[in-house]
């Protein structure tokens, strides 16, 4: 029961649905903890997030396959088996150190 009420103190509560959803770019504390928030508890989803992308990724392949040629479809299917495996092995292992944007990159003439 402590541990509930530890955790319920630390979600903000003055926040916006844009916020929330990550469409708005606030850049106060209150935004910054939810993004913090959202991240940590990211990993715990993984498996299902990749059951479901696949199942989609597989809906839409055999949707296009009159239109579109099979080998192509697999090509694509198989990037995006890829990707989701790239993507997993992130959730379960951040990166560490800050991110980059293209402000921090040194630009050559």
């Amino acid at each position: 029961m402590k541990n509930d009420a530890a955790h319920q103190a630390s979600i903000p509560t003055e926040l916006s649905i844009l916020a929330v959803l990550g469409i708005a770019d606030g850049m106060d504390a209150e935004y910054l903890r939810i993004r913090g928030l959202q991240y940590a508890s990211l990993s715990q989803g993984t498996h299902a997030r990749i059951a479901v992308q696949g199942i989609a990724g597989i809906a839409a392949g055999s949707l296009l396959l009159g239109t579109i040629p099979i080998a192509a479809i697999a090509a694509w299917l198989i990037l995006l088996g890829f990707s989701l495996c790239y993507l997993a092995r992130i959730d379960r292992n951040p990166p560490a150190g800050p991110a980059l944007s293209f402000a921090d990159v040194p630009v050559r003439w």
